[in-house]
């Protein structure tokens, strides 16, 4: 749904929240890297949303928490003139009444190397899940990142 309302609405721009490494578990156990909380891990995410949906999971507290962020998001985009009023409704209509499958997980690939360094925010250690560093890109075009489903 993320990536719908991002590509219909704003142009394709992304704002992600991020890991380093798909399965932090995989990496020697010893390393800052493999030391990711089980809410930042993206193949924990992944697993955790997929499961949720294939189950039909309606009371899924990660779903519930997205309808509401982007209810509000809406709203803050129409605010700031980046949507119209009508773009407004229509993001607050589809995130509250479209059915759990519009919510299935979807992987980002982000090359590193083809982001400016100044657009990647470290995230601080008071808001991360773990040790692990964890990052936020407001700004990720479409021709930065691909996208997987499995």
């Amino acid at each position: 749904m993320s990536k719908y309302i991002s590509d219909k609405y704003r142009g394709g721009l992304q704002y992600v929240w991020c890991g380093e490494h798909f399965n932090p578990a995989m990496l020697n156990k010893l390393s800052p890297a493999s030391m990711v909380a089980p809410s930042s891990s993206p193949i924990g995410l992944y697993k955790k949303l997929d499961e949720e949906i294939k189950l039909n999971e309606r009371h899924s507290a990660t779903i519930n928490a997205h309808r509401t962020k982007f209810a509000k998001l809406a709203i803050q985009w129409k605010d700031a003139r980046e949507i119209t009023e009508e773009q407004s409704k229509e993001i607050t209509y589809i995130v509250k009444k479209f059915a759990m499958s519009y919510w299935r997980p979807l992987l980002y690939i982000i090359p590193r190397n083809i982001i400016d360094a100044s657009r990647i925010e470290i995230v601080e250690p008071a808001r991360r899940a773990s040790l692990a560093d964890e990052f936020i890109i407001k700004d990720l075009n479409l021709d930065e990142y691909d996208v997987l489903e499995f």
